[in-house]
């Protein structure tokens, strides 16, 4: 986990959810577990999920609207591009021919 997310609250929750899930696999595979034991963390992890889920769905909405205003302003920069470089290859091939006529007829 990156040091500069640290501090955002919902990244605490995430990594006390990994620290959970840690100690619930810890207790699980050293064969020491006990459902006294386990269940009380599984309904730990359920309620924090229940926090972060809330979240997820704003950070999810966040980046489809994102996404919808980036491409509107790509497709802008994509026409205004289209607008110049058009009319300006059309001049310059226009041009290509009679400066070679010139240089043929100097020859």
């Amino acid at each position: 986990m990156p040091r500069s997310m640290r501090g955002v609250s919902y990244m605490k929750i995430v990594i006390e959810l990994r620290r959970l899930g840690e100690r619930i696999h810890e207790q699980i595979t050293s064969g020491r577990s006990s459902p006294e034991y386990i269940n009380p963390l599984v309904a730990q992890v359920h309620q924090m999920n229940a926090g972060i889920t809330p979240l997820s769905d704003q950070f999810s909405r966040t980046l489809g609207e994102a996404n919808c205003a980036l491409r509107s302003q790509l497709l802008m920069v994509i026409i205004a591009a289209a607008i110049i470089l058009i009319p300006a290859s059309v001049f310059l091939s226009r041009r290509m021919p009679r400066r070679s006529e010139v240089f043929e007829s100097a020859s």
